[in-house]
């Protein structure tokens, strides 16, 4: 006679194999960031470092038909991040101070710069540990550095998703 086994009961700690904390992970990580770049913000007054300002006015002045100028009617290129100042021009072309927008774009890049680099490490070392990701997610999310620049309204955090993206797509392509 055969005996029916009862199925064992799942644990805890079990889950099905294809279910994965990482969104969590990553949700987390980016929860911590947006913290700490606010608390940044908040010790920065709101204001952005004066090297943005540069920009500002270099988008500002654009906006007004004056050209990508520094002062109307002298045609110096004072600027080293083009495309920074192209992000800033429609918010230019509304009048608006750039300092929030400038730090808003700043948040968007760095959030999702921790994304894509877990996603990166992910795919290029075939890494599919959760907790070894979170790692990659939770180094950058908890650096100081990384979130007072992206508060910064400079470039900074652009410039850092850029090179990741770059490097993701060389080596991946390699």
């Amino acid at each position: 006679s055969a005996t029916k086994k009862s199925p064992k009961p799942k644990s805890h700690d079990e889950r099905p194999s294809n279910t994965s904390r990482m969104p969590y992970i990553v949700l987390g990580a980016i929860a911590l960031y947006l913290w700490q770049a606010h608390q940044m913000w908040s010790i920065f007054g709101g204001l952005a470092v004066d090297d943005a300002y540069i920009s500002f006015r270099y988008a500002e002045n654009a906006a007004q038909g004056l050209g990508f100028v520094w002062n109307a009617g002298e045609a110096i290129e004072g600027y080293s991040n083009f495309a920074w100042i192209l992000l800033l021009f429609p918010f230019a072309l509304f009048g608006m101070d750039l300092t929030l927008p400038s730090q808003a774009l700043g948040l968007c890049f760095g959030t999702i710069a921790i994304a894509f680099a877990v996603r990166s490490v992910k795919k290029i070392f075939s890494i599919e540990n959760d907790w070894s990701l979170a790692i990659t997610a939770v180094i950058i999310a908890s650096s100081g550095y990384f979130s007072a620049w992206t508060v910064s309204g400079m470039e900074t955090a652009l410039h850092g998703f850029l090179l990741l993206w770059a490097w993701a797509r060389f080596t991946e392509e390699h």
